[in-house]
């Protein structure tokens, strides 16, 4: 029978909770182009650095549940990104901010982004629904982007820290495309299932923190 599509599972092309084909094949096209655009353009032996690639994975593939679950609340018009991208800006100018007047210690910030990850996948999408327009907007973006402040002071920290920026930049940035690839993940568990994976990326950033 026909899989009945839904607010976490708007996929009403397909009859089941799976990958479709097209996609499993550009996702295998998508990993051999990056992996061979690291190895021409990665030289001297150096190695993916695996703090930043979480955290560029982990990152995108916030955003991407973010706007899905913002144009639910929304509606899928300009107003949905905008908003979104808005809130993106606020949060890291205020990372910046934050980092260079206040010096936290690492565990507590990663404990506030893994806690934020976590209340956003608790927090009911349609409680927000009984607010105005105006509230609903300032706080279903706070909140479903509450994680990009902490992962801005992550990152900030890291990279001041990080004896080859090059690298941490092009590694962050194939995290980057990793995640967009994890986003297929979506017609198998739902959209909301994405912050668990989302979850377990930055956790993975924070245990690979040492070998910067």
């Amino acid at each position: 029978p026909k899989l009945l599509s839904f607010d976490d599972w708007p996929y009403l092309y397909l009859e089941s909770r799976r990958i479709p084909r097209l996609h499993l094949c550009l996702s295998a096209i998508l990993v051999l182009l990056f992996g061979a655009l690291w190895r021409g353009a990665v030289r001297g032996g150096r190695r993916l650095n695996l703090h930043f690639f979480f955290l560029g994975a982990a990152f995108l593939l916030l955003e991407f549940q973010n706007i899905s679950k913002s144009a639910l609340l929304f509606g899928s018009t300009w107003l949905v990104s905008s908003i979104t991208i808005s809130a993106i800006l606020v949060l890291i100018l205020l990372a910046n901010l934050v980092s260079a007047h206040l010096r936290l210690a690492r565990s507590v910030v990663y404990a506030g982004l893994l806690a934020s990850v976590l209340v956003a996948y608790l927090v009911p999408l349609e409680s927000f629904n009984t607010l105005g327009q105006v509230s609903r907007g300032i706080l279903a973006s706070g909140l479903l982007n509450l994680p990009v402040f902490f992962a801005g002071l992550v990152f900030i920290d890291s990279f001041k820290h990080s004896p080859e920026r090059d690298v941490a930049q092009g590694s962050n940035l194939l995290g980057a495309g990793v995640g967009g690839i994890l986003e297929s993940l979506s017609f198998l568990t739902g959209i909301r299932a994405l912050l668990l994976v989302v979850f377990v990326l930055y956790a993975l950033s924070w245990a690979t923190r040492k070998h910067l």
